[in-house]
Formats: structure tokens, sequence, C-alpha cells
């Protein structure tokens, strides 16, 4: 009896930590308000620029994000620990409240991060590498103009 014991409980814990990673990993259908910072696996995204604006894209086709450069007011790396990964994006604001999430795993994101240091002057890179190692938390990467 008592040698089952531990071993029913680590059923049950297994369990049930499968079952909340389940229930939140299960993207939602509508955005839940202004803000809508989700923090989802960057490899269903792509991540495009030119010399006007910046876009996110899922694989799929279907376009989630615009915003120009010249509308770029500051840009903030995000940490959230999520079971079972941890994942950052750069939270790029833009004028009107606008806000773009990019994963920073998405295909495109290191291409847009280094036009991001040689296109917005004051970029601190001391931040950069410092939000990599962050488990949860904020850095502001750019203080817009």
């Amino acid at each position: 009896m008592f040698v089952l014991w531990p071993i029913g409980a680590i059923a049950i814990a297994a369990w049930a930590t499968w079952a909340i990673w389940r229930s939140r990993s299960k993207s939602p259908d509508k955005p839940n308000g202004p803000l809508n910072v989700v923090l989802r696996d960057g490899r269903e995204f792509v991540v495009g620029f030119d010399e006007t604006q910046i876009w996110i894209t899922k694989k799929n086709g279907e376009r989630t994000n615009d915003l120009r450069w010249a509308d770029l007011t500051s840009v903030y790396a995000l940490a959230i620990d999520r079971f079972p990964i941890g994942s950052i994006s750069w939270m790029l604001h833009g004028a009107n409240k606008q806000i773009a999430e990019v994963p920073t795993d998405a295909e495109g994101a290191m291409d847009l991060f280094k036009a991001m240091q040689s296109r917005l002057q004051g970029f601190d890179n001391r931040a950069a590498i410092e939000s990599a190692s962050m488990v949860h938390g904020f850095r502001k990467l750019w203080p817009g103009p």
C-alpha cells in the first residue's frame, strides 16, 4: 500500500501538469482586448520588412500585424516563463497605441533585429543582450524620438 501511494501521486501530478499545459497551449479564437500579447511559438510566424514598414505573417499567409518604421515609438523585449517553454518577444510600439509582437524565434526575426540595430538611433544593444537571458520581465531596447 505504501509503495503504490508515491506512484499514484506522481501519475496524478504528471496528468495535472499535462492538463495545465494543454489548456494554456490552445490559442484564443478572438483577441482579448487591445493588447493581445500571447507569446506564441514563433515558428508559426514569418517577419518581413522593407524601407517603409514591418509586417508579421502566419505561415499560412494570414497577415497579423503591420507597423510603419516612421510610426515606431519604442521597442521592448518581453519574456514570459510559460510552461513547457519560455518565450521572448520584441514588442514594437507605434503611433496611435499600435503594438506588434515579434517572437524572437519567428522566421526573419534576426534580420529584423539587425535592421533595428542599424536603423534605430540609440538602440540599446546591452539591454538586448541582457534580455536574451531573461526568464520573466521586460527591458526597453529603444526609446523612440
